[in-house]
């Protein structure tokens, strides 16, 4: 626990200063429609004085912690980085301007640029809905319940093929990335379809090795309402049989960081222009208490995982967006 605390003092060290920065100008407030650059789905974002929330088509894919504003410079943590926002109000045009965070992936990230129109109504979409879900006590022919058993193991497998170049020194090439991206979409738009047929894919049923593999889909799917929708029946089976705690743990603490909350358990890295970082933490010095409960190892441990990838340096926690 006293390491834990250590590192946490370190991260409040923070090149931006919160008490700098004031609330956001109100004119700036509500719903956004993207229209430059042109985007093959309808994007919208929603300006709050807490978050930035943007969805794209009916999907809610994430929800960004707003820290303040000065002039006409807006802070949003995306990704766990403090970036700056520059913004420029025409009647209902909005313009953004921002420049993502620098890291040893992207040492000289390019400044995007996005225009948007203002929208009177807001979409439901933005309130996350849970989806709908199959009786867990539906009938599968024991054939079909093989071929799914079958089905779901190689795309797990797949799942973990495709993510091998991004534990490279170097990095995944363009080609890499977006062959991971259309992996996923093909899991996720298949797994969605399923659960609504048959609920969840619990390893009494399916088999842990096929229930493993949905739950690295959904844990990779970047599909918010999916992640939701399933945690309360992954706890559910976890208390039960006292199996894939760590499993919990990991899509827990990815929701919640992907809706602009805090992670519980420790288990999101991110990359900073310093280097790799252990997510915004709620209650660290009771972490391990909590990793205990679900048979994981003391947070301590897990970062010493990390560190050859942060070329040899310690991780800090960082206790604030």
């Amino acid at each position: 626990m006293r390491f834990v605390f250590i590192v946490m003092l370190l991260s409040l060290i923070t090149p931006l200063l919160a008490d700098e920065l004031g609330p956001i100008d109100e004119s700036l407030l509500g719903v956004w429609k993207q229209v430059e650059p042109a985007a093959e789905t309808e994007t919208r974002i929603e300006l709050t004085q807490d978050s930035l929330t943007t969805v794209n088509g009916d999907k809610l894919e994430h929800r960004s912690p707003v820290i303040g504003q000065k002039d006409d410079t807006v802070v949003i943590t995306v990704f766990c980085n403090r970036v700056d926002h520059q913004v420029a109000l025409d009647g209902d045009r909005l313009t953004i301007t921002m420049t993502p965070a620098k890291n040893k992936f992207r040492p000289n990230p390019e400044s995007v640029t996005t225009v948007y129109v203002r929208e009177e109504e807001r979409p439901a979409v933005f309130d996350l809905a849970l989806l709908p879900l199959g009786a867990p006590d539906t009938a599968i022919a024991d054939e079909r319940l093989a071929e799914l058993r079958t089905d779901l193991q190689r795309r797990g497998e797949l799942d973990q093929e495709v993510r091998k170049p991004f534990s490279s020194p170097e990095g995944p090439t363009e080609e890499e990335r977006n062959r991971m991206i259309e992996v996923d979409q093909d899991n996720v738009a298949f797994l969605k379809e399923l659960i609504q047929e048959v609920g969840w894919i619990d390893a009494p049923r399916f088999g842990e090795e096929a229930s493993k593999a949905a739950w690295f889909i959904v844990q990779h799917s970047g599909d918010l309402a999916l992640m939701k929708t399933v945690l309360p029946l992954i706890k559910e089976e976890v208390q039960e049989t006292g199996k894939n705690g760590g499993g919990y743990a990991l899509l827990y603490d990815r929701s919640q960081i992907w809706l602009g909350e805090k992670q519980r358990y420790g288990s999101q890295v991110f990359f900073g222009p310093d280097g790799m970082f252990i997510a915004p933490l709620e209650d660290p010095e009771n972490v391990d208490e909590r990793r205990s409960e679900l048979s994981m190892e003391p947070l301590e441990s897990y970062m010493k995982r990390f560190v050859e990838r942060n070329d040899g340096k310690p991780l800090p926690i960082h206790t604030e967006f």
